[in-house]
Parts: structure tokens; sequence; C-alpha cells
């Protein structure tokens, strides 16, 4: 199963309630290494600019939506 296409269409839905945003982890080991990303895909979710939650592994649509509202919550 593929996210992308997940949160490409949760990101317009979501769009006026949080920022969405995509790393290249091979252009920017930096960011492995600062989040401890092991795996690929790995969702972390921002609030307040602290991490709040993370996840790890391609997820369903209604996986990562209701992660979504967990967070914005």
């Amino acid at each position: 199963m593929e996210i992308a296409p997940i949160f490409e269409k949760l990101s317009l839905k979501y769009k006026a309630k949080l920022k969405f945003g995509k790393v290249n982890v091979d252009e920017n080991p930096k960011v492995t290494s600062q989040y401890g990303i092991m795996s690929i895909p790995t969702l972390i979710f921002f609030k307040n600019g602290k991490v709040s939650e993370q996840a790890v592994g391609a997820l369903t649509k209604s996986e990562l939506k209701k992660k979504i509202e967990e967070v914005i919550k």
C-alpha cells in the first residue's frame, strides 16, 4: 500500500487546521538522526512545536485520519 495518495488527499482536507510536509530522508540525513527515523514511511505529528505522535509504516486512510483527529483536538 502506498501512503502518498492518502497523505495528499488528507492534506487537502485538513489544510485549514494543520500543516503537512514531506522530507526526503536521503537528502536530509540530519532529520533522520534528529527524530530517530529507522523505517519509511514514518509520520511525525507535531503540536505546539513538539512531537506529539509518531507512526511507522503505511497507514490506511481511516488510521491516518484518526491520528490527525487526535492531534487537532
